[in-house]
């Protein structure tokens, strides 16, 4: 489990089990799948997963932070785009910016390019205005239309910690079975990042596609709020199982 394509395969579980074990809450309650999977599935792991994770379990985990944040937007800017638009193309998903600056920081970091700092900075600057617009723009979102509580906007906000969650508890049964050990600080980490809410990016993404972006915002802001019970919950279950040293 120490190895960077575990705890990537890990990072991927979690995200895709979360939609696959969310597509019967969906046909049960007559939710719209494509309103309802995309914000269970994609969670808040950038600018609060990798904080929090560094926090709670230390800097050493940075790397595992990061991971499992490239692993997550990865598959939100190819699947999650596709789950909202059927007509998405592979070229016009490497041409999303998102997945260009992944691609070309991993080719960065692998060759070893140090960027001047007269191109670094500017880049840096843009990448801290990014987080405040996007909350910016859901403010906005609630500001016209307001946080409506109905079905769907509940059910996405408890089943994205929760079926991320159950996703870790396979992950260690089938990792146990398989007689492999997670380390205290790996799964840690995992527990973690299962119980971050919902993204900012969920509502920007069905913004652009015009998929009930008002719902979406709904269950990005009642996930958010559900998080101030989920998450300490959960580090609380952390440290009582021993894992992390209080």
């Amino acid at each position: 489990m120490e190895s960077v394509g575990l705890l990537a395969l890990a990072g991927a579980v979690i995200v895709l089990g979360s939609g696959l074990l969310c597509l019967p809450l969906a046909r049960f309650f007559a939710l719209d799948k494509r309103v309802l999977i995309p914000p269970v599935m994609f969670s808040n792991s950038g600018n609060l997963g990798i904080p929090l994770i560094l926090l709670a379990v230390g800097d050493a985990m940075l790397p595992a932070a990061i991971i499992l944040f490239i692993v997550e937007m990865a598959l939100h800017m190819t699947l999650g785009i596709y789950l909202l638009n059927r007509q998405s193309s592979l070229l016009k998903t490497l041409k999303e910016p998102m997945i260009i600056a992944t691609l070309l920081g991993l080719l960065c970091g692998n060759i070893g390019i140090s960027l001047p700092t007269a191109v670094q900075l500017p880049i840096t600057m843009l990448g801290q205005i990014a987080v405040p617009l996007m909350l910016f723009s859901l403010g906005v979102r609630m500001a016209q239309s307001g946080v409506h509580i109905t079905r769907m906007a509940v059910a996405g906000a408890v089943a994205c910690p929760l079926t991320g969650l159950m996703c870790v508890a396979l992950i260690v049964l089938t990792l146990g079975l398989a007689q492999i050990t997670v380390s205290p600080a790996n799964l840690s980490t995992l527990l973690l990042f299962a119980a971050l809410p919902p993204a900012v990016m969920n509502y920007i993404v069905a913004e652009r596609f015009n998929i009930a972006p008002e719902q979406v915002a709904s269950i990005v802001v009642l996930g958010n709020l559900a998080a101030l019970v989920f998450i300490p919950v959960t580090l609380t279950c952390i440290y009582l199982a021993g894992l992390l040293p209080l």
